[in-house]
């Protein structure tokens, strides 16, 4: 309620033309779309995960990919436990879906922007209107991504946790033998994958833990090539775009958005979700080949600089909203450098 008033507030000071929202959690929930709707302002909504079609918001029970909320059966969230295993934490979650649905909450929103095709079909899946969402990658600065020399390490960046594969990346790296491997980010699985690694006598992976955005790019920079093993539907993952602006090779899942961004045998190799020899294998073939890293680092960079791009991405913004505002002023580009 209190989000609605300051929304109302708003609304009445500023007079804005247009709305874009995006990922809505706890205090901030879709009540805010009713005071925007009254006074006739478009609504634009960029989607970062999956609740609108999934109460759980990453299409996953437990550790296994879930779609049996899809379309409108949330009541598998409540029977499955999804939510952290608790029937109260996922009976709130089904709820808040059914009352989603009776509000209307997807048809008062005027255009979705779905960074990935994946996510785009999910939600047309789930019922959403396929006129109002529109497909349009997120960015990121490739002129300042260019990256120097790179070093004697190979690199994941991320969330660890279990979704994310790190255990199946650290599996790789031992079977693989050579090469170093760092670990960038934190979560609650790091102390179970340093002893998993410990057990399969991995001398050659470190465990960096959090560092600042400065310290990540200057890591990732370096790196010979990035891994991204998920188990989940990822959407367009910025570790990869990072890569890629960077001018690195990316081995990722075969899973998701992720075959949107990772060409095979391209810009990186995809293996099969969950098949932690088959990554084995990509990692090798990387390893022992530093043309191969160049001529697939140099494909990652065109397809930063040609599609991931913030020009491209403001350019598009613009003419989205000059279709739900007619008439509106164009607005010159900021200065992204």
């Amino acid at each position: 309620r209190e989000a609605k008033r300051k929304i109302s507030r708003l609304v009445d000071e500023t007079k804005p033309d247009i709305a874009h929202i995006h990922n809505l959690r706890a205090h901030l929930t879709t009540s805010i779309l009713a005071p925007l709707e009254r006074a006739g302002i478009p609504i634009v909504w960029t989607l970062h995960d999956y609740k609108l079609v999934c109460p759980n918001s990453n299409l996953l029970s437990g550790d296994e990919v879930c779609e049996r909320c899809i379309p409108n059966r949330f009541h598998h969230m409540l029977v499955r436990r999804c939510k952290k295993g608790s029937i109260g934490a996922s009976g709130i979650a089904m709820l808040e879906a059914f009352y989603e649905r009776l509000t209307r909450v997807a048809s008062r929103v005027d255009r979705f922007i779905a960074p990935s095709r994946f996510l785009e079909g999910k939600m047309i899946e789930g019922g959403i209107d396929r006129s109002r969402i529109v497909w349009l990658p997120n960015f990121v600065d490739a002129e300042e991504g260019a990256a120097g020399p790179e070093g004697d390490y190979y690199l994941y960046v991320g969330r660890l946790s279990r979704e994310k594969g790190v255990d199946l990346l650290i599996r790789a790296a031992a079977r693989v033998g050579n090469g170093r491997l760092l670990i960038l980010g934190d979560g609650p699985e790091r102390g179970a994958l340093e002893r998993l690694a410990a057990e399969l006598g991995a001398a050659g992976i470190e465990f960096l833990g959090h560092r600042t955005t400065e310290e990540v790019g200057s890591i990732l920079g370096a790196a010979r090539f990035v891994v991204l093993p998920s188990r989940w539907y990822e959407n367009l993952p910025f570790s990869i775009m990072e890569a890629f602006a960077a001018g690195r090779p990316v081995v990722a899942a075969d899973i998701g958005g992720i075959p949107e961004m990772v060409e095979n045998g391209v810009n990186g190799f995809l293996f099969p979700p969950g098949d932690s020899e088959a990554l084995a294998g990509r990692i090798a073939a990387l390893l022992d080949s530093a043309d191969l890293r160049e001529e697939m680092g140099r494909a990652g960079r065109r397809k930063a600089l040609e599609l991931y791009n913030p020009e491209y991405h403001y350019t598009r913004i613009m003419e989205i909203y000059r279709e739900l505002v007619p008439g509106a002023r164009s607005i010159p580009p900021p200065a992204y450098r």
